[in-house]
């Protein structure tokens, strides 16, 4: 008898990603281009209005902050259809 693979369909991959909380986020970058820099700064400051945790610097620094955080009734309730 064949076995048949089950395969996440769209939807439920969708509610999948949206279980995540997003706890703690930071991204500071430099391109190494001061033009370009410069250039971002006001798409940051922007960004930091709405959301936050985006800056800008000039000292070569570059660095990303990710803190996702899951429960795992929260990823069951993903695959019950309500």
């Amino acid at each position: 008898m064949k076995s048949r693979k089950r395969r996440m369909g769209f939807r439920t991959g969708l509610r999948l990603l949206k279980s995540f909380r997003i706890k703690q986020f930071l991204l500071n970058v430099d391109t190494g281009n001061c033009i370009s820099n410069a250039k971002l700064y006001p798409v940051f400051a922007f960004l930091n209005y709405r959301v936050g945790g985006f800056n800008i610097n000039f000292q070569g620094r570059n660095q990303l902050v990710l803190h996702i955080q899951n429960r795992p009734i929260h990823i069951i309730r993903s695959f019950i259809n309500f």
